[in-house]
């Protein structure tokens, strides 16, 4: 699931380059801000993840 949210998380992070290229500054600021959550969301999945594996 991880590799699967960062891989949206670059699709986002694409959109965001494309709309700051077509002068969408204000979406393509969103689209950053959305995306540093979303990577933050991931940093705590995989957190969550190795506390599994170690049975905590």
């Amino acid at each position: 699931m991880l590799d699967h949210n960062r891989e949206h998380a670059d699709e986002l992070g694409d959109l965001a380059h494309n709309l700051y290229h077509a002068g969408q500054t204000e979406s393509a600021d969103s689209i950053h801000e959305a995306v540093k959550d979303f990577q933050k969301g991931n940093e705590k999945l995989d957190k969550a993840l190795a506390l599994i594996k170690d049975g905590k």
